[in-house]
């Protein structure tokens, strides 16, 4: 893998981006996605997994992990968008992470699906801080059992950016936050730098520069 460097992910601090998908087989051309992957026997495809490079690492700092479960009646899909870019590797083939969003859906008989999602953003302590004050040093008991409250949860009732609640946590040299909710992906237009923009906006609404 090569370093982090300066691309999409690295400069908004963006580790991950976990997208989760539950698709009925009357919906999902799951006959010809199987063929793809060359698998026969079904038996076979109850799980598996692979993992796509960008075709320009020196530009595109993240690759994607995508694994599947499949049911009687459904599959679930996950695709994992990390930081940090995969050379190019002996055997590799499509679909590259560029275009990975629009080669799923054409499995899907919609332009559109609703996802699980989670983000994870992680910041250095000395350029940010949590907006709420972390740590909080408490006395749990007369004895003066002292405790230190180094994270939060918190939920958005408007749910901003599709986003429903949020994990804080302040460590000793990192700040990390954590994004849950559910949105609808547009596959053919998904745009991975409008995506982590977009919840990179919300994670700093939480935060501030020190």
């Amino acid at each position: 893998m090569i370093a982090k460097g300066n691309g999409i992910f690295a400069s908004a601090g963006c580790e991950q981006i976990d997208l989760r998908y539950r698709v009925s087989r009357d919906i999902f051309d799951w006959q010809r996605f199987l063929q793809f992957f060359g698998i026969e026997n079904e038996e076979e495809a109850k799980t598996a997994s692979v993992s796509c490079r960008t075709l320009e690492p020196d530009k595109l700092d993240y690759h994607i992990h995508f694994h599947w479960n499949s049911s009687k009646d459904s599959f679930t899909l996950y695709v994992s968008f990390h930081v940090g870019a995969f050379r190019e590797s002996e055997g590799e083939r499509e679909p590259y992470a560029e275009r990975f969003m629009p080669w799923l859906g054409s499995f899907l008989a919609n332009d559109t699906a609703h996802a699980d999602i989670h983000v994870e953003f992680e910041y250095k302590v000395e350029g940010m801080r949590s907006r709420f004050p972390l740590p909080i040093k408490v006395n749990l008991s007369k004895d003066d059992l002292e405790a230190e409250v180094v994270g939060i949860d918190v939920l958005f009732a408007s749910a901003p950016e599709g986003i429903s609640g949020a994990q804080v946590r302040q460590g000793k040299k990192n700040l990390t936050i954590e994004l849950t909710g559910t949105i609808r992906t547009n596959f053919s237009a998904f745009d991975i730098k409008e995506e982590v923009a977009r919840l990179s906006s919300l994670s700093m609404r939480i935060t501030e520069a020190v």
